[in-house]
């Protein structure tokens, strides 16, 4: 069986490995605790947490409405904020992001300290926009693929219906001169040879 010590560990454990940005402030919107993900995103170091605040990460336009919804989850007024807001890295570079705070309660339901999540939405905007390039390419290879096998379908009869033509003319029924025939045949092979390399 678990102890509490060992839950406590394996949460300590999992907070630090997240694979998204988690940021626990005290009351105050003191920085009490990041995860490695939450210093990678803002260029930090452990020992740069110290008196850092919640304002100090927030571009300055968005100071104001920060300590709106900080003050908010203090008072326990919400259960949880969402909002897409503009952050300041430590090299001074900024980013859009977009913050999940919930407030955590003590076992009294008293408001303790506030749980943030950060996902940088530059980052998840290049994803995306990769994978809508990915889906249009593949379904230009879709249409490219169906349209060659029509494209083979399409000459395969025509070269046979040639043929058949050929025989016809060295039989004497038809009139057709045979370079003429020829000729023909030679641009549907070539087209049907086409048609092969766009599979």
């Amino acid at each position: 069986m678990t102890t509490n010590d060992g839950r406590s560990e394996l949460t300590s454990q999992a907070f630090a490995a997240a694979p998204v940005a988690l940021s626990l402030l005290d009351l105050d919107g003191h920085q009490i605790e990041a995860n490695s993900a939450f210093l990678e995103l803002f260029g930090l170091a452990p020992d740069d947490l110290a008196g850092l605040t919640a304002l100090t990460l927030t571009h300055p336009d968005d100071q104001a409405r920060t300590r709106d919804y900080l003050a908010r989850l203090a008072r326990g007024d919400d259960a949880e904020v969402v909002v897409e807001k503009r952050y300041v890295r430590a090299d001074g570079s900024s980013f859009v992001g977009r913050l999940i705070a919930r407030p955590l309660r003590d076992e009294h339901g008293d408001v303790v300290a506030l749980l943030g999540t950060i996902t940088d939405l530059t980052q998840q905007e290049i994803f995306d926009e990769a994978q809508r390039t990915l889906a249009a390419q593949r379904a230009v290879s879709k249409v490219a693929a169906r349209t060659a096998h029509e494209l083979n379908n399409l000459l395969a009869g025509l070269l046979l219906r040639l043929d058949l033509a050929d025989a016809y003319t060295r039989g004497g029924t038809v009139t057709m001169q045979p370079e003429r025939l020829n000729e023909i045949r030679g641009l549907l092979e070539r087209a049907t040879r086409l048609g092969a390399e766009l599979l």
